[in-house]
């Protein structure tokens, strides 16, 4: 096993964190991407993409609601889809925001269950947005008034 040490020079040791920035932090920015962006089911997760005009590496948020369970339950999924994001980031198509939901409960799911299907549903949501352009917001009914 691999231990840390000190001596190493920053450049040498792996990153395991996401930089700063890879975040989409905005109301407005998700906002977007669930009014105006296409999305793909693939496995346990669903992916939601928008296109930037830029050519930097994608930006996620993620959205976990309450039916997900518990707090602990809740953060454990977080845990899950951040990051199979991570790992999968440098494959990803760059210039994208992309939002993350479960589409089943993923607190006892594994790694190696999310990271196939983070990575397949971006693809497949970014070919569709890249052949259809952006999509029209649905109209939303009821339920909480939103800004």
């Amino acid at each position: 096993m691999r231990r840390y040490d000190p001596r190493v020079s920053e450049e040498l040791r792996p990153r395991l964190t996401l930089p700063a920035g890879s975040r989409v932090r905005r109301h407005a920015d998700v906002r977007r991407v669930f009014d105006h962006g296409r999305s793909a089911a693939v496995g346990p997760v669903v992916a939601y993409v928008f296109a930037r005009d830029d050519d930097a590496p994608p930006r996620y948020a993620l959205v976990v609601g309450k039916r997900w369970g518990n707090a602990v339950q809740r953060n454990r999924t977080r845990r899950l889809l951040r990051e199979s994001f991570r790992l999968t980031r440098p494959e990803l198509p760059r210039g994208f925001d992309v939002i993350l939901l479960p589409r089943e409960p993923l607190f006892t799911a594994l790694l190696g269950d999310v990271l196939p299907g983070v990575r397949q549903a971006v693809h497949a949501a970014a070919r569709r947005f890249r052949r259809d352009g952006p999509g029209q917001p649905r109209a939303r009914e009821g339920g909480r008034r939103r800004r």
